[in-house]
């Protein structure tokens, strides 16, 4: 199996274990054991997840390249010496840029589980409201 495949296996056992975990949690921590309880589980992770993966996605782009350097650069004024690794912020947006194209992240898989919770959330909801419903009448 190449490395692509495994780091994508990865990320997708790692949000599914996530998302079952607080699934499981909130579950059975909860006092009443019914659907629409079941439903608020997976809103959780599904609501996290996409939410992750959305800033994970967005930080791919390069979009907090400009923040990261003035942090890198505020402790960079600290070390004796004061050797500057990069001259301006596009040498360091460029160096960060080849990094990401070298050690690719892969975020689809954490959008796809959390995608994948808030569908389940959306149906648990719908099946549990159609009970309430059909118990009132």
């Amino acid at each position: 199996m190449t490395d692509r495949k495994i780091s994508i296996l990865i990320s997708f056992g790692a949000s599914l274990a996530i998302a079952a975990i607080a699934v499981l949690l909130y579950f059975f921590l909860m006092p009443d054991k019914n659907l629409s309880t079941l439903s608020n589980a997976f809103l959780i992770p599904g609501a996290a997840l996409v939410g992750i993966g959305g800033l994970m996605l967005i930080w791919r782009t390069g979009v907090f390249d400009v923040f990261a350097y003035s942090f890198y650069r505020l402790g960079e004024s600290f070390k004796a010496g004061n050797q500057k690794r990069y001259d301006t912020a596009y040498d360091f947006q460029q160096a960060k840029k080849e990094k990401r194209k070298k050690k690719p992240m892969y975020v689809w898989p954490v959008l796809i589980v959390g995608a994948v919770c808030l569908l389940v959330c959306v149906i648990l909801a719908l099946v549990a409201f159609n009970q309430m419903k059909g118990a009132a009448a």
